[in-house]
């Protein structure tokens, strides 16, 4: 598929990027001797594959002392080279079904692409619906370990309906349907100036050559957590969270009672909360909040970050921390930084002086 070699009239690309939940780790030694048949490998190499996935005694040992022993017959060792050869070929058959897409594949990252023509996504909505059927055939874990954090090959398909339902359900909305939206997120700012945006003009098979590798220290240099909300007709406070991480309590008493509550009661009827599926957002505490405030949430689908407008502030905010001359050398000097900015940024009712600004209203 030559979609991005060339300009076709009328058509455009759609992406889903797909990071399968711990892999590696769901593996079904069965359904992978299958697979290795049906590709003609020997029985007896078959069997050595079974025989080394299967039956395999782990322990966990920190320092003296050592777990009991749990035996495993499911997944592929960690850490072992020949684990990502195995997902490789338990994933082969998990292939395109329309030419005008392409699925890419690099061990448990996938990537779904999609040449749309003429609006028209049935191709791509197949492949997606495609990909969680086989997504269902293959993963191992149940219900009930998906709840406990136990992973597998899930792409749920409410998930996938959820996040194109959301677009179409709004597409027809007007300004005035959407200015008692309050869109709100947190986001982490790092000391650090590496915005990871680096670029280097290189030959063919430099890839890898020193001159076009930096070092980056991805640790130690500090970090501030904010939040922050943004509407068609204004904005809130940014709030700096200091210390510690972001509970189901804090985000009740922190920020919605202080600032959505009198944010909503500004705004009056119609008002609709913007929150992702973050855990202190859901969380029942928070919910019932919500509720007895009588404050209406907007469905979110799970894992769509791209759909929320904020998102162009946060990278606006960065950018401009890390452009400037003398930049923020401790971690309250960085969180002064980000008030300024936030204040700086125009709110909906004055036109915004900045071409990016205008773009991220």
């Amino acid at each position: 598929m030559k979609c991005f070699e060339r300009i076709i009239p009328n058509t455009y690309v759609r992406m889903l990027f797909v990071d399968f939940i711990s892999g590696f780790n769901t593996v079904i030694p069965d359904k992978l001797i299958l697979k290795l048949h049906n590709l003609g490998l020997p029985s007896s190499l078959c069997h050595w594959i079974r025989d080394f996935l299967t039956n395999r005694p782990q322990v966990v040992r920190i320092g003296d002392n050592t777990s009991s022993t749990l035996v495993l017959s499911t997944g592929t060792p960690q850490g072992c080279m020949f684990s990502p050869a195995l997902f490789t070929v338990f994933t082969s058959d998990c292939s395109a079904i329309h030419s005008t897409n392409t699925i890419v594949k690099f061990a448990d990252d996938t990537t779904i692409v999609g040449l749309i023509s003429d609006n028209d996504e049935t191709h791509y909505r197949e492949e997606i619906q495609h990909l969680t059927q086989w997504c269902s055939n293959n993963q191992p874990c149940s219900e009930h370990q998906q709840d406990q954090g136990g992973g597998g090959l899930c792409l749920q398909p409410n998930t996938v309906q959820d996040v194109w339902h959301l677009p179409r359900e709004h597409q027809d909305w007007q300004i005035r349907h959407w200015r008692p939206v309050l869109f709100t997120d947190e986001s982490r700012f790092t000391l650090s100036t590496c915005d990871r945006c680096d670029r280097v003009w290189r030959r063919r098979g430099e890839r890898s050559a020193a001159c076009n590798i930096l070092q980056h220290d991805r640790f130690g240099s500090g970090s501030v957590m904010v939040w922050g909300g943004i509407s068609l007709g204004g904005r809130t406070a940014l709030h700096v969270l200091a210390r510690g991480s972001l509970t189901a309590i804090r985000y009740r008493d922190e920020i919605l009672r202080p600032l959505v509550r009198p944010y909503a009661g500004a705004v009056g009827p119609g008002f609709l909360l913007m929150q992702d599926n973050a855990r202190p957002h859901v969380a029942g505490v928070c919910q019932q909040f919500l509720q007895d405030e009588g404050i209406d949430a907007m469905d979110w689908p799970a894992r769509s970050p791209d759909l929320n407008p904020i998102e162009h502030i946060w990278d606006i905010m960065s950018r401009s921390i890390h452009q400037r001359h003398v930049a923020p050398q401790t971690v309250q000097e960085l969180a002064d930084a980000l008030v300024q900015v936030w204040e700086e940024i125009p709110s909906g009712d004055h036109p915004p002086p900045h071409q990016e600004h205008a773009q991220a209203f």
